[in-house]
């Protein structure tokens, strides 16, 4: 891959990185709502955690990308 892709790819890995946050942030507060009302939040918390999931692998190709792109230089 040339530089321009893996460029491309790491400010999609990035935005990505941060929109996920925000998810997990209002699921957060999705949770913390739930158990205020006194609701079961089981399905919300594994939500919660295939988020963190996903945010960790865009994390992880943020660095790989970052990594790749440092060896070009």
């Amino acid at each position: 891959m040339n530089r321009s892709g893996m460029l491309e790819q790491l400010a999609h890995a990035v935005r990505r990185v941060h929109e996920v946050q925000e998810l997990i942030n209002r699921q957060r507060g999705r949770i913390r709502d739930l158990r205020r009302r006194g609701h079961d939040t089981q399905n919300a918390e594994s939500v919660l955690a295939q988020l963190e999931q996903s945010q960790m692998l865009y994390a992880s190709d943020t660095e790989r990308l970052e990594a790749n792109l440092e060896e070009l230089e």
